[in-house]
């Protein structure tokens, strides 16, 4: 009986070994493979998203349908790309016996999370046919066209479809409101030019708008050549276009007294848009004209963008300027979705997050933090991103989208899967993958809705009634699959501003090998030494702190740490007294800013060997390191004279 069970569990043991032992040595051949299908998807939804853009709302139903879940694929392919790369970084490399020893036990440890990788290869696999199959029998694919030229959906109808721009181009004199400066322009400038134009009795003239900057400068034949750039209407001259809109029918076109405080708060929210402004005032027109009732239409004003017939022209308008855009940029304005409504966003802190987030691609000749520079300046050149403050050498010091901009960008997201934003304690989530989780409310109840297997990114705002807890804090590791592993995926990690404790963070934090980002400024709570496991973070780009000891660096920057960091911020140090900076070490830094470091009395020896150093930021230091550096006879300030931009308090020093 004995030899019968060993025999029969022999039959069945071994084909299961076999079986377990090809999939495990099919790995590295099975995820070149995935990778590859990963391309075409890639490829395809772009063209998908190309098409959506084109046939707008007569999309069929059944092909938005496959197309998320072939998004979901992507993504799924995504994930299992970055576990097995972090597997094969963990792989041991050293030779000799001992290190054979070392290999065999590493390989019985990792034989579950290879197994894991494995499986959910083969599961991906099984799935993505599905998704073929399922285009093929209901033709979901995309064909050829012909008369295009370009790929379309097959079994898609062509509809025409009013473009709801044109009927602006019929407006009477009398509905324009704020070009009067801009109109007394124009008429002064025809003045001067008049006598040497042509006059072939036709009475025409040419007027070129556009949204893109770089439109606009092409035109120019010369630098004396003037490019108009239309502002945001005043709060006065929106609220002038509003009552014409509104009560052209009523109270003589002038907003009765019971509706003024709400009229003001409407005139707001299009923050001088005069698109959102005539959109708005045609929707009231035809309500009541009382508080109770426009009351209601503000609250609800983000469902109504969706089904009212003079806003859906808005939405749709908006649209046009985010399908034109190339698909590098998309992604891009997408992410200020993720922020809260009205938030202005530092535009290092974008920087640093969209390199983070993979959106940005190498350039010969060009470090990321360039190129993505060059993106943010190209959303701007489009219109589509507001700047309301700008740094010294003329870069955007934060920026913002319009609110309803946003509004589009947030319907956006679901069809994308790109981000959840939940603003409210009984918001739901959608249902689907989610790739990136922005918070603006902590609660006991959202903390376990939230927790999402595939979530890639955590954003949380809080402000002094919703502060982000230890509680929440600890649950990130465990709760989200792809922070995993010590966080072994994460790039980017700001705790500023944060009540959480960061010392428990730093205790393991020369395992974050993929970390770009480390923020611990304002942390109440940070008290520990920077520990000098932190100069075996390869990557780190950018490292900003305040109040913290640097003792443990001392011995780690000569010894070539650190060689990626692009950005260095030292605030509130108050007993750090000198620096010396090693030939070799921070060979990349381009930042460098001292901030209050009131025993710091002369500039650090070695500030000569960070070639690559474009700004150098001094704030409330001593009067002895401002003397030192000054351009007038400082002693060391020929050891800065490489140095691009040296500001003093926000002030540019004279090289």
């Amino acid at each position: 009986m004995a030899e019968m069970a060993v025999s029969l569990a022999r039959e069945k043991l071994l084909p299961l070994i076999r079986d377990e032992a090809n999939l495990l040595w099919d790995i590295p051949k099975e995820f070149a493979d995935i990778k590859d299908e990963l391309e075409y998807i890639q490829a395809f939804l772009k063209d998908a998203d190309r098409r959506a853009a084109e046939e707008g709302d007569n999309t069929n139903e059944g092909i938005r349908t496959w197309v998320k879940q072939l998004r979901e694929a992507s993504f799924r392919i995504e994930d299992v790309i970055d576990e097995y790369m972090i597997y094969v970084e963990q792989q041991p490399h050293d030779p000799g016996c001992a290190a054979l020893l070392c290999e065999i036990i590493h390989f019985i440890e990792t034989l579950m999370p290879r197994h894991q990788i494995a499986s959910e290869i083969q599961q991906i696999k099984s799935f993505v046919h599905g998704i073929k199959q399922r285009g093929k029998d209901y033709h979901f694919q995309i064909q050829p066209s012909v008369e295009q030229g370009q790929s379309s959906y097959r079994g898609s109808r062509s509809v025409q479809w009013h473009d709801p721009r044109m009927h602006s181009r019929y407006l009477d004199e009398a509905d324009v409101v704020g070009f009067e400066g801009p109109r007394d322009e124009l008429i002064e400038l025809w003045g001067q030019i008049e006598s040497a134009t042509l006059d072939d009795k036709t009475g025409s003239r040419i007027l070129i708008t556009t949204r893109k900057k770089d439109v606009a400068d092409s035109f120019k034949s010369s630098h004396f050549d003037h490019a108009h750039e239309l502002k945001p209407l005043t709060l006065e001259k929106s609220m002038e276009l509003f009552c014409k809109k509104t009560f052209r029918f009523d109270y003589n076109g002038c907003c009765p007294d019971h509706l003024m405080n709400i009229s003001s708060e409407f005139v707001k929210k299009c923050k001088g848009l005069p698109l959102a402004i005539v959109a708005i005032g045609g929707l009231l027109s035809g309500k009541e004209k009382t508080t109770f009732e426009w009351e209601r239409i503000r609250q609800g004003l983000s469902s109504e963008m969706e089904k009212n017939y003079h806003l859906i022209g808005v939405t749709k308008i908006l649209g046009f300027s985010y399908d034109d855009l190339p698909y590098y940029l998309k992604s891009c304005l997408l992410y200020f979705g993720i922020y809260p409504e009205d938030y202005e966003v530092k535009s290092t802190r974008l920087i640093r997050q969209w390199i983070a987030e993979g959106f940005v691609k190498d350039e010969e000749g060009k470090t990321l933090e360039d190129v993505v520079q060059q993106y943010l300046t190209e959303l701007i050149g489009r219109s589509l991103v507001q700047v309301p403050s700008f740094t010294i050498d003329g870069k955007a010091r934060s920026c913002h989208v319009h609110d309803l901009l946003r509004d589009m960008i947030l319907r956006k997201f679901k069809d994308l899967s790109f981000c959840q934003h939940i603003n409210k304690e009984d918001e739901s989530m959608s249902s689907g993958m989610i790739r990136r989780l922005s918070i603006a409310n902590i609660s006991n109840d959202l903390m376990g809705s939230t927790e999402s297997s595939h979530t890639r990114s955590l954003l949380v705002f809080t402000g002094e009634e919703s502060a982000l807890t230890n509680e929440f804090a600890q649950r990130i590791p465990t709760k989200y699959r792809l922070l995993k592993g010590n966080l072994a995926h994460l790039k980017y990690l700001s705790l500023k501003g944060s009540w959480i404790q960061t010392e428990n963070i730093l205790k393991f934090i020369g395992k974050l090998q993929n970390l770009e980002t480390l923020d611990l400024r304002f942390s109440s709570r940070f008290s520990e030494e920077m520990p000098k496991e932190i100069c075996k973070l390869t990557k780190l780009r950018h490292l900003l702190g305040d109040e913290m000891n640097l003792f443990q660096l001392k011995n780690s920057l000569g010894d070539g740490g650190l060689q990626r960091l692009k950005e260095l911020h030292l605030k509130d140090f108050y007993n750090l007294k000198s620096i010396n900076i090693d030939k070799g070490a921070l060979c990349s830094l381009e930042t460098l800013q001292f901030f209050n470091i009131p025993q710091l009395e002369t500039v650090p020896p070695g500030i000569q060997h960070l070639e690559k150093l474009e700004v150098f930021d001094v704030y409330h230091m001593p009067y002895e390191f401002e003397q030192c550096i000054a351009p007038d006879g400082g002693p060391e300030h020929p050891s800065i004279q490489h140095v691009p931009l040296v500001r003093i308090d926000g002030k540019k020093s004279t090289r």
